[in-house]
């Protein structure tokens, strides 16, 4: 694992409740180290830009993955 590649992903939502806490379970999963989060919930939708650290391409493309299957994301980017 390249431990010094960083990744910034963009999330779309619904505004659910508990969007963040959901959005984050992932990152977990990949042992990616979590530098900062901006979350803004409106009425009608929220936006999430999460910058991480400690992941090679392919887990960044495997949490894309993840975060697009969750059933309140409307669209997911990322990049570096």
């Amino acid at each position: 694992m390249d431990e010094g590649r960083k990744f910034r992903f963009v999330v779309e939502s619904d505004p659910t409740e508990d969007a963040l806490v959901r959005l984050l379970g992932p990152f977990m999963v990949q042992q990616a180290v979590v530098e900062a989060v901006d979350h803004a919930a409106g009425e009608t939708a929220a936006r999430t830009v999460i910058r991480a650290s400690r992941l090679a391409r392919e887990q960044a493309e495997t949490l894309t993955r993840r975060l697009e299957g969750l059933p309140f994301v409307r669209s997911v980017g990322f990049g570096w």
